[in-house]
């Protein structure tokens, strides 16, 4: 009886034993398990990317974050890249030469101190914009520029529910310019964009790009490779120092005048020689479209159609052609 009673604690002994070893081992288990889970998660984290405006991106002059163009409510636009501002647009006139300052301090210019004193307060990055080249004798030469991320709330800066960027005198909704939405590519190969994400600069180097064979520059026909070469046959009346006719002019690409929201297409920096012309090229943009127009330069001149193109045609053709760019670098 006895023995019995042994061997029966002993088995008793063994699967207590062996039943502690098991949760043991489930307990490691199940720890290992959770500890992997955390550590997943936690990678996942760590490689999450932010979008919207990053002040302290901007302030160190990188605008990525901002890149793309901004309207206001009377439809006057801004637009940026990765660098910085690259125009504006009021009452349908385009600049080209103005820029954020960001200095800290002061800047001098020509011996005269001008406070940007740009920094980022109550969530706000204050900033400036100006001429590119400043003059020292002008009256309201800066003007205030905020760049005001989403949910920061300021007075007169509309709703904290988008990014928005303040340019002006007094805060109001008519100083406040926000992203314009079509700035998302249509489609993810990226083949494609609508027109109101391109930019009044890429709108002007595809219509350049797009010139029909007729048309005139103030110093005759011109032509997309002229302006690539910077030389061309001459058409006007263009005459060098000596005061004999020149067969062909030098430029460094070409700058526009705005007439009544015509563009008249200028060689920029050319030779120095005395011009006349009695016939001007010009274009405009409404749209998607591009109208092409030869005019008179004489009072009561008449203007001859020379042809219309689509943005998104030329945008579709030249897009990821190395021309693109080569023209928007030939706009001055």
């Amino acid at each position: 009886m006895k023995k019995s009673y042994i061997i029966g604690g002993l088995i008793a002994f063994i699967v207590l034993i062996l039943g502690a070893f098991y949760l043991i081992g489930s307990n490691h288990n199940e720890s290992k398990s959770q500890n992997q889970i955390v550590f997943k998660h936690k990678g996942k984290q760590a490689t999450k990317k932010t979008s919207g405006m990053k002040l302290e991106e901007i302030k160190n002059g990188n605008f990525e974050s901002v890149a793309g163009t901004w309207q206001k409510s009377d439809g006057s636009q801004i637009v940026f890249d990765s660098k910085g501002l690259v125009s504006s647009t009021n009452n349908g006139n385009v600049n080209t030469d103005q820029k954020i300052y960001l200095d800290s301090g002061k800047i001098d210019v020509d011996g005269t101190s001008i406070y940007v004193n740009s920094h980022i307060e109550n969530g706000v990055l204050k900033a400036k914009l100006g001429a590119k080249e400043l003059d020292p004798n002008g009256a309201s030469i800066l003007t205030p520029t905020d760049f005001i991320p989403k949910g920061v709330s300021a007075d007169g800066s509309g709703d904290n529910d988008h990014d928005r960027i303040y340019i002006g005198q007094q805060y109001g909704s008519e100083n406040i310019f926000t992203k314009v939405d079509g700035a998302k590519q249509e489609s993810s190969s990226g083949e494609s964009k609508t027109i109101g994400s391109l930019s009044d600069r890429d709108k002007e180097a595809l219509a350049l790009l797009g010139l029909p064979e007729d048309f005139d520059s103030d110093y005759g026909k011109i032509k997309p490779a002229y302006i690539f070469a910077g030389q061309m046959p001459v058409g006007s009346n263009a005459m060098d120092d000596n005061g004999q006719w020149i067969k062909t002019v030098s430029f460094d690409g070409v700058r526009f005048k705005n007439e009544d929201g015509r563009m008249n297409v200028l060689l920029n920096n050319p030779d120095n020689h005395d011009n006349i012309t009695y016939v001007q090229g010009s274009f405009s943009i409404n749209g998607d479209t591009v109208t092409y127009e030869n005019h008179g330069t004489r009072v009561g001149g008449s203007s001859q159609p020379a042809g219309q193109k689509s943005l998104s045609d030329l945008y579709k053709q030249f897009h990821k052609d190395p021309k693109f760019n080569q023209m928007k670098n030939a706009i001055h």
